[in-house]
């Protein structure tokens, strides 16, 4: 960097993830090692960029050279939160979790599907479809399966977990095992009241409990006027940095 005499920006939430554990009462033993790694991620980060773009679902101070922003989600998903008095049907559930070998167990969407009349769609998973259960596979574009969907189940990733929040969908979601960043993005996400963590054992109950509480997590949601175009912010800092950088 101080060679090419050049501006260097990151995309990382590293210190998110450390603050928020250090407010917790009890930090799981499972995600000690985890939490090593997202320590000297945020180590690597104070130093070497110049800029880190750090999204949040919780507004939070800049510091240093961390500037923090809204979260960051695919430009074919920026469209407008309903917010309209009435309250969708629940007609579809899109679930949506990592296919890696870290990626939890499906088995439950059976069991879903064959007690409800919502409708249930599988994405980056491969299986046996039915009457109202459609497995996908990998798809290369599921925008319209996601805005379409009124409630999510997925994985805690981040990026998982942004698409939730800025288009204001209620998710039950299911953090991978001994993960530090997935535990945290999952606890955020439930204690701004947008939805409930769940494991693999317990997740037809939350999805349940979802659809019971439906109304209340949609206003949650619709009440949330945490400003949503964090990645064009960011866009913008990034422009503004480098005219600044240039002498303009």
């Amino acid at each position: 960097r101080l060679r090419l005499k050049t501006l260097v920006f990151a995309i990382n939430n590293a210190d998110i993830i450390i603050n928020e554990c250090k407010k917790l009462t009890f930090v799981p033993p499972s995600i000690g090692l985890q939490l090593k790694i997202e320590k000297l991620d945020q180590l690597f980060h104070n130093y070497v960029p110049d800029f880190v773009l750090s999204p949040s679902m919780k507004l939070v101070e800049d510091s240093g050279n961390i500037i923090n922003f809204t979260p960051f989600i695919r430009k074919s998903l920026e469209v407008e939160k309903n917010n309209s008095k009435t309250l969708p049907t629940i007609k579809n559930c899109l679930i949506m979790l990592s296919g890696s070998d870290f990626g939890s167990n499906v088995d439950f969407v059976k069991h879903l599907a064959m007690n409800s009349d919502i409708r249930v769609s599988v994405v980056g998973r491969e299986g046996a479809s039915s009457k109202n259960l459609t497995f996908y596979g990998k798809l290369i574009d599921n925008k319209k399966l996601v805005i379409d969907a009124n409630i999510l189940v997925i994985n805690a990733g981040f990026s998982a977990v942004s698409e939730a929040f800025v288009l204001g969908i209620p998710a039950v979601v299911i953090p991978i095992k001994n993960h530090a960043e997935q535990y945290i993005n999952a606890k955020i996400f439930e204690d701004l009241g947008l939805g409930y963590v769940a494991n693999e054992s317990n997740v037809n109950c939350m999805i349940n409990r979802l659809i019971a509480n439906y109304t209340q997590i949609s206003e949650n949601h619709r009440n949330n006027d945490f400003a949503i175009n964090g990645a064009g912010d960011a866009a913008l800092f990034i422009q503004k940095k480098i005219k600044q950088s240039n002498g303009f």
